[in-house]
């Protein structure tokens, strides 16, 4: 397996395809897995970069570090540094997604685009009962089947379960999802469930596509009152575009690959490098 060490800590790290480069930023429990459906799809126009965060899968899991959205936005960047990225384009999803977002503001320099899919700028009550129930499973239970269900029932909808595809899908993803340890699985939704992006979006200087899907209650369009959604979100980024996915949940990029990874691709093009 290759490995960079940044930032003081061993990153795994996979390279897939030519071309301007791609670094994907995953969620959070699954890790580079994330894009397992997307990455051969964009890895045929582009330089992908695939790479699990520090706590995560492959990547060194320190013990009593306090993770903070920002601090894994920095490890980005030195990352991207050891490797001799200078810039490049920024897919992100959900968990990843929030990081890429401070990243953008942060680093606009190394920013050429901004994709960003399914998250929320800041959560409201119901999200946070959502993640108070996941932290709760994990940390009584530990990971078990019935967490991955949880989280399947706001991950997929409900013909895709019962789908053969679906089925599949769910099988691989809960695999993933139990490879972390509670404390880390617990960490991870603890520093989404507390983050305010809202200073960050105006910061950002990118393009910006924002992707969704149109039934997704995780981290929806609109939320109640307290939170921050997507579709405001794409009204403040400076620049930025919302592609709404049909027909799906809060995984659109496991559901509904080959959109996901067209609209992607296409918006790279639009704005190239050189």
């Amino acid at each position: 397996m290759p490995y960079v060490m940044a930032n003081g800590y061993r990153h795994w790290y996979q390279i897939t395809g030519e071309g301007e480069p791609v670094v994907q930023v995953h969620g959070a429990a699954l890790g580079h897995y994330n894009f397992m459906k997307v990455t051969p799809i964009i890895s045929q126009h582009f330089k992908v970069y695939d790479y699990d965060m520090i706590g995560y899968h492959n990547s060194e899991k320190p013990q009593g570090v306090q993770f903070t959205l920002e601090w894994w936005a920095d490890d980005l960047a030195a990352m991207m540094d050891a490797l001799g990225l200078e810039k490049a384009h920024i897919h992100a999803t959900s968990f990843g997604a929030m990081i890429g977002v401070i990243f953008a503001a942060k680093y606009p320099e190394k920013t050429h685009t901004l994709v960003a899919g399914c998250f929320m700028t800041r959560y409201d009550e119901a999200a946070r009962m959502r993640v108070r129930i996941f932290q709760r499973l994990a940390r009584s239970a530990g990971m078990v089947k019935e967490l991955a269900e949880a989280i399947a029932l706001y991950a997929f909808t409900r013909p895709y379960l019962e789908s053969e595809e679906g089925k599949k899908d769910l099988e691989w993803c809960t695999r993933y999802w139990l490879d972390n340890t509670p404390e880390q699985f617990a960490a991870g939704f603890e520093a989404m469930m507390h983050a305010d992006l809202e200073s960050y979006l105006p910061r950002i200087k990118a393009p910006t596509l924002l992707q969704v899907g149109e039934q997704d209650d995780m981290t929806p369009l609109d939320t109640g009152p307290s939170g921050f959604g997507m579709r405001r979100a794409s009204q403040t980024i400076p620049n930025a575009r919302l592609h709404i996915i049909p027909n799906c949940r809060h995984l659109h990029i496991v559901e509904r690959p080959v959109e996901t990874a067209a609209e992607v691709i296409a918006f790279f093009k639009q704005h190239p490098m050189r």
